[in-house]
C-alpha cells in the first residue's frame, strides 16, 4: 500500500510543480488583463457621466 501512496505522490509533485510553472507564465499575462479590464472600465464610466 505504501509503494501505491508513494506513486501517487510522486506523479503529483510533478503535475503540481507543472502547474506552478505555467501559473508564473500566465500572472503576468492576467495582471495585463485586469489592468486593461479596470482602465476600460474607468473609461465607460467617463464616456457615461461625460455624455450624460
Amino acid at each position: 500500500m505504501s509503494l501505491i501512496y508513494e506513486e501517487v505522490e510522486r506523479i503529483f509533485i510533478q503535475f503540481y510543480d507543472y502547474v506552478e510553472r505555467e501559473q508564473q507564465v500566465i500572472e503576468p499575462v492576467l495582471e495585463k488583463y485586469n489592468t486593461i479590464q479596470t482602465d476600460s472600465q474607468a473609461l465607460f464610466n467617463r464616456m457615461g457621466t461625460t455624455l450624460s
